[in-house]
């Protein structure tokens, strides 16, 4: 709103001397525009400071003082007139030109002490070379302009000072662009200090302008330039505020999701680098551009002027080239002042040259380095891989845990410290980089004595602070060690819900965890260390670099990280390969803590769980999928108490695929979300045509668990056939609910719902029985491993006696599995179990079985 009644008084001046020219008025007349303005650009300077803070609001106090005295000027000016009479040049009295003197200077003081930010010498250099030739170009048109002045107005006192006020206020616009041009991270708006530098050419304009319009007494040059000045303030203000604003909304924007492009996010931070090299803008793992800090805006650094010194070259030509065509000559002051410039303006570009290589460096640094971490990134690390090389990529285990746990921040020092640590153990030959996220990679040559540059010093990279306590570590992360082990084993192995295989549940295989011969899993335990021996396939290779900085990398996970005040334990994840591919699928074959090395039978066993993912999506879709049910039965007498589903697939050439084949790649892409949904809607309404069957149970996965969908998903289909919740079963693993979280709130969900809860292979994950305390268990079953030790040693059946125990106490049913023997319900029975599976009793069946069994029951009820 001021803006636009600024203007409107620039432009009514403009008409009042076009007018003017041509038809008399009061001469008062022309100075309302000029009043009203300067008033306006006082009120936006105070609007601006009173939404400001800090320096900014400083600076635009101190302009709203200094633009006060012009205003007072003005009105003194407007005073002088009423009060002298003249003919001629209109009066200027000694206390107007104070008036503008003072104002001037107090805007010069205001811009002298805007806070500039720190340089580099270079940068230093630079402005004081920029603000030379603007000094110099200054100098050369203030010296014609000075000959102009005392041809006009003679050297008389009053003369004299009206020239001090003319060249004080064009001091002032220089020092506007001086300050512009040397200012690294102003709080102002560049754009507000360029509507301020046009102000300065108000005093010499002014003196010109009053000679001008001598002819018309009613017409003055300085109402006719104060309107200007007047809306110059006023944009300069108004472009101010909307960079405070628009400040505000960044920051508000960074608040929200955060700018770091770390694992996490937040404000990026400059870091230098070990080496003293250009130092790397620190982001965050996932993603943005990094924001450099230190502005107050939170924008980049922005570009300098450096077109001004060919401006002022420009303009400088210009002036002498009329001087002479005007004169026929140039004064001496005038020449040395040009040679002076071009120098200058030689020595400003050779400066920029040099800048502008050492911007190019930095720039290829920043392209070829993690922003965080100051390592090597992805683009240069798979740029570098070639023959003769062997790939390491490590993946660190719980590292989200460990964010979300203690910050952002303490994310970033973790991963920090880890990259010193990783370098360290690396050695000066090997090219160490972060890879993204919590993944980082390493290339070492393939030399027999490359081994030897490894440190093995652990201790030394552990700062000194040797623990080897993986608790004490746990504890650090502000985790139970429970939880931690709970995670790892959900990592390590899927469990193979909603399955049985030869009356065994497939539990815990892992699909890129064994050969398609089923030989052994190609892995050794991050725990420990790589042993010497022989080469095998799927093991590290004993003996070579590899091998060594692999055992040195997975012994120094049991030394703590020091990052963030806190002392941490890293397991790591390694993959080795020949090239990134091989180590990109070694590490996924690692996953869970393990150092894999590259084979063959990796790569077929990924190309099998590929095909098998496509045909899992073919089989949902063409309902190639279908449930057996495995009785539970009740001792003495074996009736049929309840059923277990278990799924199963028949591919249309009849060939059967086994369970523990396709559950876990489901769980690894996600489709036994869809898949569980078949299974509990399958189940549930087979279970509506089984009304006298107590209990009908379906396997719910970790994967599943975790889908805050699961209870609505499960209502439904108990509402949608009709069966009363209390008839359905959820069978969960001690695994998917031990670290508690989402898993444990869903499972608290579905028994909200009246839907009854086992808890399977009871003893053989992190049997707690804080677990029983926590989850709302209805049913333990007991795993066949125990059932196998009856009528052993007595230590032997001491987990199976005390189960019923506990189970009673707490008022749980409890189911024995995997009875494959009447020796073994004999015993059960005798320790108090009533209700048992396994192949004794049934094989899974088909439901038309089931049915046949549950009408031989009812008959011999009757």
């Amino acid at each position: 709103m001021k803006g636009a009644w600024a203007l409107a008084a620039a432009v009514a001046e403009v008409v009042l001397i076009v007018l003017g020219t041509h038809a008399g008025f009061p001469w008062p007349l022309v100075w309302a525009p000029a009043v009203v303005a300067l008033a306006l650009a006082v009120a936006g300077f105070r609007a601006v400071a009173v939404t400001s803070a800090g320096a900014l609001r400083t600076f635009w106090r101190r302009l709203t003082v200094a633009m006060g005295f012009v205003l007072a000027a003005a009105l003194s000016q407007v005073a002088d007139l009423a009060t002298a009479t003249w003919s001629g040049m209109p009066p200027i009295g000694a206390r107007t030109l104070l008036l503008y003197v003072v104002g001037t200077v107090l805007a010069i003081s205001a811009l002298l002490r805007l806070p500039s930010g720190g340089r580099s010498w270079r940068q230093i250099t630079t402005a004081v070379l920029d603000v030379a030739v603007v000094a110099v170009t200054a100098g050369i048109a203030g010296s014609e302009y000075l000959d102009w002045f005392i041809d006009k107005f003679g050297v008389g006192v009053s003369a004299w000072w009206l020239n001090i006020a003319m060249m004080a206020i064009a001091v002032a616009g220089v020092m506007v662009v001086v300050k512009i041009m040397s200012a690294r991270q102003s709080p102002v708006p560049r754009a507000a200090l360029w509507w301020l530098a046009p102000i300065g050419l108000a005093g010499p304009l002014s003196t010109v302008l009053m000679t001008l319009l001598l002819p018309w007494p009613h017409l003055n040059g300085s109402a006719a330039v104060l309107p200007f000045v007047g809306l110059f303030g006023v944009m300069a203000a108004h472009r101010a505020a909307n960079g405070s604003a628009w400040a505000l909304r960044r920051t508000a924007n960074s608040s929200t999701w955060g700018l770091r492009r770390t694992a996490n996010g937040s404000a990026p931070v400059v870091r230098g680098t070990a080496n003293g090299s250009a130092p790397v803008v620190r982001g965050t793992a996932n993603g943005s551009a990094p924001v450099v800090r230190g502005t107050a805006n939170g924008s980049a650094q922005p570009k300098r002027g450096t077109a001004i010194p060919l401006v002022a070259t420009g303009l400088t030509s210009v002036l002498l080239a009329t001087v002479y065509l005007r004169e026929g000559h140039l004064s001496t002051a005038q020449v040395a002042g040009t040679t002076l410039l071009l120098l200058l303006v030689v020595a400003r570009q050779a400066v920029a040259l040099a800048e502008n290589a050492t911007l190019l460096d930095t720039v290829a640094h920043r392209a070829a380095h993690d922003d965080l971490t100051g390592l090597y990134n992805r683009r240069h690390f798979t740029e570098s891989v070639a023959p003769g090389h062997t790939v390491v990529l490590i993946d660190l285990r719980e590292f989200r845990a460990i964010n979300d746990g203690l910050g952002p921040d303490a994310g970033d020092a973790l991963l920090i410290a880890f990259a010193d640590r990783l370098t360290a153990l690396a050695g000066p030959d090997a090219t160490v980089a972060r890879l993204g996220g919590d993944e980082f990679g390493v290339l070492l040559p393939r030399s027999p004595h490359s081994s030897a540059t490894f440190s093995t010093d652990i201790s030394d990279l552990s700062g000194g602070r040797a623990r080897s306590s993986v608790a004490r570590g746990l504890e650090a992360r502000g985790l139970e060690a429970r939880g931690s082990e709970a995670r790892r084993s959900e990592a390590q192995g899927s469990e193979a819900r909603g399955s049985k295989a030869r009356g065994s549940k497939a539990r815990g295989s892992k699909a890129r965890g064994s050969e398609a011969q089923g030989s052994e899993a190609r892995r050794s335990e991050a725990q420990g260390s790589v042993t010497p021996g022989s080469a095998t396939p799927g093991k590290v290779a004993p003996g070579s670099a590899p091998a060594d900085f692999a055992g040195l990398l997975v012994a120094a996970t049991a030394e703590p990280l020091r990052a963030a005040g806190h002392d941490m334990i890293v397991e790591v994840s390694v993959g080795i390969g020949d090239d990134y591919r091989e180590a990109e699928v070694a590490l996924r074959e690692a996953a869970g803590g393990l150092v894999v090395r590259y084979d063959a039978s990796l790569e077929r066993e990924l190309r099998q769980r590929a095909t098998l993912a496509a045909d899992l999506r073919r089989a949902l879709n063409q309902g190639e999928f279908h449930l057996l049910y495995q009785p539970v039965v009740t001792l003495p007498h074996g009736e049929i108490y309840g059923v277990e589903s278990l799924v199963r697939w028949t591919l249309p050439s009849g060939e059967i695929v086994s369970p523990a084949d396709f559950i876990p790649v489901a769980e690894d892409t996600g489709l036994i979300v869809e898949l569980g949904a078949w299974i509990i809607d399958t189940a549930c309404a087979q279970a509506a045509a089984w009304p006298g069957l107590h209990s009908v149970a379906v396997n719910v996965s970790a994967r599943q668990l975790l889908d805050p969908a699961l209870p609505d998903l499960v209502a439904s289909a108990l509402a949608r056939h009709g069966v009363p919740p209390k008839q359905l079963t959820v069978e969960i693993t001690e695994t998917a609910v031990f670290g508690g979280g989402r898993a444990l709130a869903t499972v608290k969900a579905l028994s909200a719902l009246g839907v009854s809860i086992a808890l399977d292979d009871f003893g053989t994950g992190h049997s707690s029985l804080g677990l029983l305390r926590t989850c709302p268990v209805d049913v333990i079953k007991v795993d066949k491993s125990f059932v196998d030790g009856l009528g052993g040693a007595p230590e032997q059946e001491a987990v199976v006696t005390a189960l019923t125990g506990i189970a009673t106490t707490m008022g749980l049913r409890t189911v024995a599995e995997g009875v494959e023997t009447a020796a073994q319900a004999e015993r059960l029975h005798q320790l108090g179990y009533r209700h048992v599976q396994g192949f004794h009793f049934a094989r899974p069946l088909p439901a038309a079985a089931v049915s046949d069994l549950l009408a031989q029951d009812q008959r011999a009820a009757a």
